[in-house]
C-alpha cells in the first residue's frame, strides 16, 4: 500500500511538457527513419558492402533501437515519475547499451582505418570479412553483458530507492558504475585519442613528402588517396568527439546517486544532456550518409529513381487520359447515331 500511495502521489506531480517531449519524439521518429534508410540502403546496394560500412550498419542498428525504443521509454518514465519501474529499468538498460555499443563500434572503426593507414600493405590479411563479423558479434555481446548485468541485483520493487537500497547492492552498483566508466568511456577514448593523433601525423607526413616529389602523375594520384583518407578519418574523428561531449554528462551523472547531491545542474540542464545524448543516434547516420561519399551517391542514386519512376507514372497517366477521353467520344458519338 506504500507503494501504491507513493505512486499516486508521484504520478499528481508528473507532468508532460508539450514542447521536449514534443521535440523528443519527433526526434525518435527521424532517428528510427534515417538509420532504417542507412540500412535499406546498405541491403539494396552490393558497393556499400566493404568492411568500414558493414561496421557503419552494425552502429546504425544500435542508433535505430536508441530511436525505436530508448527515447519512448525514457518519455514515459519521466512522465510517470517513475512509477511504470520496467519502462524506467528498459530506459537505463537500453541508455548502457547504445552507449556501450556506440563507443566500441567507433573504436573498432578507429582500428579499421588504423590499420589501413599505418600498415597498407597488410591490410588485406589482417582485416578479413570474418573478422570484421567476429568483432561486430563480440561488440553486441560485451554490450549486452554490460547492459543486462545490472538487472541481477536490481530491486525491481523500487527501482528509484537510491541511497536507500541495501549496502550490498550499493556496493555492486559502485563496482558497476566505475568499471563501466573505465571500461566503456575512459579507456577506449584515450586509445582512440591516440590512435587518431598517430594517424593525422603519418597522413601530414606523407602529404609533405608527396608535395617534394615533383612528378606529376604520381603526386596527383596520391594527393587524391590522401584526401579521401583524411576525410573518412576525419568523419569519424568527428563521430567520436560528438559521442564524448554527449556522454560525458551521462558518466558523471551516475555517481551523483553515491554523494546524495543533485544540485550540480539545473533541470534545463539535465534535460539539454539528455537531449544530446539522444541525438547522438541521428547525428551518427547523419554524418556518414552526407559526408561519406559511397553513402550520398547511393542515397542520391535511390532518389533519383524514385523521382524518375514516380515522373514515368505521371507521363503514362498523362498519355493514358487523352486516349481514354477520345474512346468515351467515340462511343457516345456511335449511341447517338443509333
Amino acid at each position: 500500500m506504500e507503494n501504491v500511495s507513493w505512486c499516486d502521489r508521484e504520478m499528481k506531480e508528473s507532468f508532460f511538457e508539450p514542447f521536449y517531449d514534443g521535440v523528443l519524439i519527433l526526434l525518435s521518429i527521424l532517428t528510427v527513419a534515417i538509420n532504417l534508410l542507412v540500412m535499406c540502403a546498405f541491403a539494396k546496394r552490393s558497393q556499400l558492402h566493404t568492411k568500414t560500412n558493414t561496421l557503419l550498419v552494425s552502429l546504425s542498428v544500435s542508433d535505430f533501437l536508441m530511436g525505436l525504443l530508448g527515447i519512448p521509454s525514457n518519455i514515459v518514465c519521466n512522465v510517470t515519475a517513475g512509477c511504470a519501474n520496467w519502462l524506467c529499468i528498459s530506459s537505463v538498460v537500453m541508455y548502457r547499451l547504445t552507449a556501450t555499443s556506440t563507443i566500441y563500434h567507433i573504436f573498432a572503426i578507429t582500428v579499421e582505418r588504423y590499420i589501413s593507414v599505418l600498415h597498407p600493405l597488410n591490410y588485406f590479411s589482417l582485416v578479413t570479412r570474418p573478422r570484421i563479423c567476429r568483432a561486430i558479434a563480440a561488440i553486441w555481446g560485451f554490450a549486452l553483458l554490460i547492459a543486462f548485468i545490472q538487472l541481477s541485483w536490481t530491486d525491481f520493487s523500487n527501482f528509484s530507492s537510491g541511497l536507500s537500497a541495501s549496502p550490498l547492492r550499493l556496493k555492486l552498483a559502485l563496482a558497476y558504475d566505475a568499471f563501466g566508466t573505465l571500461v566503456c568511456f575512459l579507456l577506449p577514448t584515450i586509445a582512440m585519442g591516440f590512435i587518431y593523433f598517430r594517424m593525422f601525423r603519418v597522413i601530414r607526413r606523407q602529404s609533405v613528402a608527396i608535395k617534394r616529389l615533383h612528378v606529376l602523375n604520381e603526386n596527383h594520384q596520391s594527393s587524391c588517396i590522401s584526401t579521401a583518407e583524411v576525410r573518412a578519418i576525419a568523419i569519424f574523428a568527428l563521430m567520436l568527439g560528438i559521442f564524448v561531449c554527449c556522454w560525458m554528462t551521462f558518466y558523471i551523472s551516475v555517481f551523483q546517486i553515491y554523494t546524495n547531491y543533485y544540485g550540480v545542474l539545473s533541470e534545463g540542464y539535465i534535460k539539454l544532456f539528455d537531449f544530446l545524448r539522444f541525438s547522438t543516434a541521428f547525428l551518427n547516420p547523419l554524418l556518414y550518409t552526407f559526408l561519406k561519399h559511397d553513402f550520398r551517391f547511393t542515397l542520391r542514386q535511390m532518389f533519383s529513381c524514385c523521382v524518375i519512376s514516380r515522373s514515368e507514372q505521371n507521363a503514362f497517366r498523362t498519355e493514358e487520359t487523352p486516349m481514354v477521353t477520345q474512346e468515351l467520344q467515340e462511343r457516345n458519338s456511335t449511341l447517338n447515331h443509333a
